[in-house]
């Protein structure tokens, strides 16, 4: 059916709307496609693509992955991202050596520089970039770049003086608290997680305590798991408070801390002291 014969009924806006997503998600594909072709090309040291074309083309699907809001082509773009990553991790004569390492430190220095200055939904493509980076290390082998992600984003989500900053951090670590191939990594970062999300509780900004209420969810989904029956109450859906409190030993000494001071502070001068809701609501669950 042409355009003319549509009438009225052809919204051009729509349809333009579509037409990238369509593009986009196809050039995804194709990334994706080409990331698993130069795998087994280095795999059989076959030399295809020299490193100035393979660095141009990862550069601008990078750059895609971090300015696209559709859900459909950040996918097919970060799988593929991290099938060449890992193939830059395995190979024994890797084009683009380190590619995760240097990708990852370009992202982390954009982020706390403030240059994503626009907020869309979740982030985006931002938690999807860094989470593919992440996923890319070799299994078995001691990671170098988790931690050092992982406590940078910690740093900015409590201290950064940018609001954005903050937002797009809690978001990233909510996606990787919600992965299930990073759980073994991200056990060790389950206190941390649960302070930076109730601090978030306590910001003037709703865009903060909305990012920290996903987070919060996220970990307790995690290390709480769901429902097993309808009754709340039931022993069932409570785990061992020995077993918590060994898991994430760094709440001891927090929720103490912050029990201490709604009592000394919050009580005398009835204010919302908005830290002690999700400590409860974790008690709860023990």
């Amino acid at each position: 059916e042409s355009l003319d014969d549509r009438g009225e009924e052809f919204n051009s806006e729509n349809l333009v709307v579509v037409s990238f997503y369509l593009i986009t998600r196809e050039c995804g594909s194709l990334f994706q496609n080409l990331s698993s072709l130069i795998f087994h090309i280095e795999e059989n040291n076959v030399d295809l693509m020299d490193s100035k074309d393979l660095e141009t083309l990862t550069n601008t699907y990078f750059h895609s992955l971090l300015n696209l809001k559709h859900l459909g082509s950040i996918d097919r773009i970060a799988h593929g991202l991290s099938i060449l990553c890992k193939s830059m991790y395995e190979s024994k004569n890797p084009i683009l050596p380190n590619l995760a390492d240097r990708l990852l430190n370009q992202i982390l220095s954009s982020l706390e520089s403030d240059d994503f200055s626009s907020i869309l939904r979740r982030s985006a493509g931002i938690p999807h970039a860094i989470k593919c980076l992440l996923k890319s290390e070799p299994v078995g082998k001691k990671s170098r770049l988790f931690p050092k992600t992982l406590n940078k984003l910690f740093e900015l989500a409590e201290k950064s003086p940018s609001d954005h900053v903050k937002v797009h951090s809690l978001n990233i670590l909510k996606f990787i608290f919600q992965d299930s191939n990073l759980r073994m990594d991200i056990e060790g970062y389950i206190g941390q997680g649960f302070i930076a999300a109730i601090r978030g509780f306590q910001s003037q900004e709703w865009v903060i305590r909305n990012s920290a209420l996903m987070l919060f969810s996220a970990i307790s989904q995690r290390i709480l798991g769901t429902d097993k029956v309808a009754d709340q109450q039931s022993l069932k859906n409570k785990i061992n408070i020995v077993e918590f409190f060994t898991r994430a030993p760094a709440l001891v000494d927090y929720f103490l801390e912050e029990v201490h001071d709604f009592i000394k502070v919050g009580r005398e001068k009835d204010l919302q002291y908005p830290a002690i809701y999700p400590i409860t609501l974790v008690f709860s669950r023990l």
